[in-house]
């Protein structure tokens, strides 16, 4: 059996793939149409081309696999049409799964996000268990990881076998866009940041994520969600350490 890896030549998608590949896991990538291939360039992977949002193509992706890690989405903070990300990010990952509910794989890993856990009070910290209340205050990205956080634990109830990873801001190699996260770094080295606002962030390597990710697979609880996250670092000390 195979296993299937969703959003398999992003940033942590490809994390993903070479840690199942070190495993000896035969992995089926999926690519969205016309995205590059450059992050599973020379890995033994069979590469399948398709749109999330198209419910056929997810169901025959899943055909023959017994485990699905579901990474495909867009990380933006902002589109033009702001509609795909919902499309993508909430009714992409419904497809993806109900499509492995109706197949009966052994395993789920959906990916969430940090995103979906809330903002705590200043001073505190937010764990699993914090109730989500960045509604208003949040973007389309930050709404639509919510949603699609809550439809896969809706899932879970209904007897899909699908542990939950919320990655706080990875950082690390292959973020070929880059990511929002990366643009950190960009920004910092070109001198484009004007100041440096209070708070601070969580940061967390890719690979750690992506290890994260694999344990999930082996021994989280299923309908439970894991943050996969590094260490709290404030602006300035991010800052600091970039320049």
């Amino acid at each position: 059996m195979k296993t299937l890896v969703t959003g398999a030549g992003g940033f942590i998608g490809s994390a993903v793939v070479r840690q199942l590949l070190a495993q000896g896991r035969e992995v089926r990538a999926t690519l969205a149409p016309g995205e590059p291939d450059a992050n599973l360039a020379g890995l033994d992977v069979e590469v399948v081309r398709l749109d999330v949002c198209d419910a056929p193509a997810v169901t025959r992706a899943i055909a023959g696999c017994d485990v699905v890690y579901h990474l495909a989405a867009i990380y933006a903070l902002w589109l033009a049409d702001d509609a795909r990300i919902h499309a993508v990010n909430v009714e992409g990952s419904k497809n993806v799964l109900f499509a492995a509910l109706a197949a009966g794989v052994r395993r789920v890993v959906h990916t969430s996000s940090i995103a979906a856990i809330g903002v705590p009070p200043p001073g505190e910290l937010a764990d699993e268990d914090f109730t989500f209340n960045h509604w208003r205050g949040g973007n389309t990205y930050i709404r639509s990881k919510y949603e699609s956080d809550l439809d896969a634990r809706r899932l879970a109830s209904l007897g899909l076998p699908v542990v939950l990873v919320c990655p706080a801001f990875p950082f690390g190699e292959r973020d070929r866009g880059p990511t929002p996260t990366g643009r950190f770094i960009v920004e910092a080295l070109h001198r484009r940041v004007p100041g440096i606002t209070g708070g601070g962030f969580c940061a967390v390597d890719v690979e750690d994520v992506a290890a994260c990710h694999l344990a999930a697979e082996a021994r989280g609880v299923v309908g439970q969600r894991y943050l996969a996250g590094g260490h709290n670092v404030t602006y300035r000390e991010f800052y600091d350490a970039v320049t």
